[in-house]
């Protein structure tokens, strides 16, 4: 007999699991006034939380699969939220220790518009400024608990409908569950369903859509990388939660499954990265051995396997190694990065600007093939010079300092902390893609690494039960 919570893979946590010890935090919990309001303004409050929550979640249902209907989700949830926020003046309230870095760089970037080689098209950037907010929302709506309020509104709702009174039981369990089990559950459960498309172009239509899976995305990399984060996501909960149910061991070879079958290098070594972390915290001894066991296997192969898994070649005439096609292309897109920021060091030439000189460059033909440089800091580089690199730097420096703070009480228990180590192995695992790849101009995949950061930015401390219950 299936429990009603069983399809909610990662019930680790519950409203109860309230006994962690104090670490340092981005800001203080909220503090909501406690007096009385017209009933009009409640009932409004009432369904601005609902409008919030429902956005969140369509946001990351809809993650894994559309980036349109993950936008739409994201303007009505965060406009929600912004509108309860003015209306209760609780600005104060919302943590903002990441908000001057991320304004020094849209600072950074507006400025590099206006000074661009080709401002107009440059201008187009400017659509993700509103992004980080992500982080802020995400942070919000787990401080608030908003979903226990929601679903137990929901359930009194339901009692009241002969024709859905098959439905409180399960909405009940739902009630009980705190904001991070909830959103993670429903995060992975989308990105499962999405893993199963990558097997099915894989295997049944690879005659349509080739040998590597690209899911609903049109774009392989896109598709690699949202299976990457969700994936690393999960891993945090099956190493360090004990749980015998199959449903996340399920879960996860759907979305491990998803990411392998894009053939994306880059993702799996994002993917290796986080899980390097996780074992790191979980196993020094066991991730040691596990490096140590992968090394000796590459160095046994024959040589001509070793070339074909390294996909190189030895040029004898130079005696210089010779990367495939894929990997020269970004060799070579990065020397012409470099010869352009040398003409515009400071801030840059604009955003999309590789293609719009490319006749500036005829040395470097590569620039009319590929519009991106292929890595995040070069990019920034290239588009907004030394100024948007160093914003852009700041903001990882604050974010990894409140990340870490209060390490030994999360290495002390890291099964109540799963989340929060498993939303810093996804940015992790994105910020080694961006080596390879300019994956923050991919909206898709920047927005639920926004959400990571949020998620793994939050404290036990800052939400409690009477919270709840007076928002």
């Amino acid at each position: 007999m299936i429990r009603p919570g069983n399809w909610v893979i990662l019930s680790g946590f519950h409203v109860s699991d309230r006994k962690d010890t104090h670490v340092e935090t981005l800001a203080e919990a909220p503090q909501y006034a406690t007096t009385s309001t017209p009933d009009s303004m409640t009932r409004l409050q009432n369904i601005l939380d609902r409008i919030h929550f429902a956005g969140l979640t369509l946001f990351l249902i809809f993650s894994p699969f559309s980036i349109s209907l993950t936008t739409i989700a994201l303007f009505v949830g965060i406009a929600a939220w912004m509108f309860k926020t003015w209306m209760l003046r609780s600005w104060a309230q919302v943590p903002h220790s990441l908000a001057l870095p991320f304004a020094l760089f849209i600072a950074a970037s507006l400025l590099a518009i206006v000074t661009a080689h080709d401002p107009v098209v440059s201008s187009v950037q400017a659509k993700k400024f509103g992004e980080p907010l992500i982080v802020f929302w995400t942070l919000s709506t787990l401080m608030t608990l908003t979903p226990h309020r929601v679903f137990s509104e929901l359930a009194d709702t339901v009692k009241r409908r002969s024709a859905f009174r098959f439905m409180t039981r399960g909405i009940a369990y739902l009630a009980t569950l705190d904001a991070r089990t909830y959103f993670t559950s429903v995060l992975v459960l989308a990105a499962a369903v999405s893993g199963l498309a990558g097997y099915y172009q894989h295997f049944i239509a690879a005659d349509v859509y080739g040998p590597r899976a690209r899911g609903t995305f049109g774009s392989v990399n896109t598709y690699a990388q949202m299976m990457m984060l969700s994936g690393l996501l999960l891993t945090g909960r099956l190493l360090f939660v004990k749980d015998r149910r199959a449903l996340g061991s399920v879960a996860f070879a759907c979305i491990a499954g998803g990411m392998v079958w894009t053939l994306s290098r880059g993702a799996w070594l994002g993917f290796l990265t986080g899980l390097g972390f996780l074992l790191l915290v979980k196993s020094p001894r066991v991730l040691l051995g596990l490096v140590a066991a992968g090394v000796l296997v590459l160095a046994l192969l024959p040589d001509p396997m070793q070339r074909n898994l390294l996909h190189y070649e030895l040029d004898a005439e130079r005696n210089l190694f010779r990367f495939d096609q894929s990997m020269q292309d970004r060799v070579d897109i990065w020397r012409a990065a470099l010869d352009i920021f040398k003409d515009h060091p400071w801030t840059g030439c604009g955003f999309r600007c590789g293609v719009v000189m490319a006749e500036d460059y005829p040395q470097h033909p590569i620039l009319k093939q590929f519009r991106a440089q292929h890595s995040n800091v070069l990019q920034l580089l290239v588009e907004t010079g030394i100024l948007g690199l160093a914003a852009w730097l700041a903001i990882w420096v604050v974010y990894f300092k409140y990340a870490f703070a209060g390490w030994r009480d999360v290495t002390a228990q890291p099964e109540r902390a799963w989340q929060r180590l498993g939303g810093l192995a996804a940015v992790m695992g994105f910020h080694t893609y961006g080596l390879v790849e300019s994956n923050y101009f991919d909206s898709e995949v920047a927005m639920l690494t926004f959400f990571m950061m949020g998620l793994s930015l939050w404290r036990p401390e800052n939400s409690s039960p009477q919270r709840d219950a007076s928002a």
